[in-house]
């Protein structure tokens, strides 16, 4: 698939997630290919102390060709697109301004018959596997594979499901 094409993809997946969550608002979206996440949103939180406390997600985001049962044990992140996300997370949080945020690294991804949402800071991250996967996602042809380190996550512990 042509890089060009797969950025279409995604940026579906993310203007789909953004209309059918009434309380999400998109504040960046970085879907390009080299940025170590796709997009930023903020959501409504919860009403505490008299003031609404706003979570601002930052999140990976990929779109699958085929159904999330294909294969057994999971949904697919990418150890380094996990750990992407999350240092990014705590280099937010390491701003003197964002000291009173709530920040948060999340992985949006879409099948051909459901879309999930996880949390990734609550996920059980014990479960990793080596697999032979494409170099890269998007190419113009065949770029050969490569083993990465996978994290299989189980499909329940998706904080959201469409």
């Amino acid at each position: 698939m042509k890089f060009d094409k797969l950025i279409n993809l995604e940026a579906q997946t993310i203007k789909e997630f953004n209309e059918k969550q009434t309380e999400v608002t998109i504040t960046n979206l970085l879907n390009d290919g080299y940025s170590h996440y796709d997009f930023e949103f903020t959501s409504g939180g919860t009403k505490d102390y008299g003031y609404l406390d706003q979570i601002t997600g930052i999140c990976e985001a990929k779109t699958r060709s085929y159904s999330s049962t294909k294969y057994n044990g999971g949904i697919l992140i990418e150890l380094a697109k996990f750990s992407n996300v999350l240092t990014c997370v705590a280099s937010e949080k390491d701003v003197f301004f964002n000291i009173n945020k709530t920040i948060k690294g999340f992985y949006l991804v879409k099948y051909t018959d459901k879309t999930f949402l996880f949390d990734l800071e609550t996920l059980d991250t014990s479960n990793i596997i080596f697999k032979k996967c494409p170099k890269h996602t998007a190419s113009d042809g065949f770029n050969g594979y490569i083993t990465k380190a996978i994290l299989l996550i189980p499909p329940e512990a998706a904080i959201l499901t469409y």
